[in-house]
This record gives C-alpha cells, sequence and structure tokens, in this order.
C-alpha cells in the first residue's frame, strides 16, 4: 500500500511538474493571450529588453525602452497613459518589474507575457529584425 501511495505522489509531481505556465494575476498574459489582446484598438506594445537582445529580434510593432537602462525612469513618462500597455522581455522577469513600476507610476490598464519572447518564439510565433 505504501508503494502505490509513493508511485502516486511522484506520479502528481510529474504532471504538475510539467503543465504549462499558467499566469499568476489578471495582469499575466499567455502567448496566446497575449498575441489576441496587443493588436486590439488603442493599445501599445513596448519591449523592454537590452539593445542587443532587441538586434536577435522583437515582436512587430514593439517600441524599445531597455529597462536595464539609466533611461527607462526618464523616458516611461513620454508612454502613453491612455492606452493599454502590453510589456515583454525575454522570460517574463523584467516586463514583470515594468509592469510593476508602471502601474506604481500611474498606468492602470498594463499587461505582460507569462514566460516573455522566449514562450513566444517556442509557440512558433515570428519576430522581427
Amino acid at each position: 500500500m505504501r508503494k502505490i501511495t509513493n508511485i502516486l505522489l511522484i506520479l502528481s509531481i510529474c504532471i504538475l511538474g510539467c503543465q504549462e505556465k499558467k499566469p499568476q494575476n489578471n495582469s499575466d498574459l499567455s502567448v496566446s493571450e497575449f498575441e489576441t489582446q496587443m493588436v486590439k484598438e488603442n493599445t501599445f506594445l513596448l519591449h523592454v529588453r537590452t539593445p542587443d537582445e532587441v538586434a536577435a529580434g522583437k515582436i512587430k510593432g514593439a517600441s524599445v525602452l531597455n529597462i536595464m537602462g539609466p533611461e527607462f525612469e526618464k523616458e516611461y513618462m513620454y508612454l502613453p497613459k491612455n492606452k493599454t500597455l502590453y510589456v515583454y522581455c525575454r522570460s517574463g522577469n523584467r516586463s514583470r518589474k515594468a509592469l510593476q513600476f508602471l502601474k506604481e507610476h500611474g498606468f492602470d490598464s498594463v499587461y505582460h507575457l507569462v514566460g516573455g519572447i522566449k514562450a513566444w518564439v517556442s509557440e512558433g510565433k515570428l519576430l522581427e529584425k
């Protein structure tokens, strides 16, 4: 009986560990949600990766503002507060930080891509260079 319990426990852990990353809150979007929503009217697509990363490719139509650069805290104020912002980075960590920063600075409608550009590409979505 103990072996069966252990096997079921291990199987449960494997199944849970292999599930797709799900958004953690209402500002987190999956690739399909992000792709659908970023093209709606009154939106602004923001790429927050470094210049070297941008050179490797970005989502078509995205504006670039390097969250790692000194200009981020100076130039964020030029982002449109009257539009819904869709933010992404390489893996989702920096875009989550950008999302939090922007919300703290008066941007009400901000979303980010869970898994970042890595998730985007892994689902076969294209980048422009």
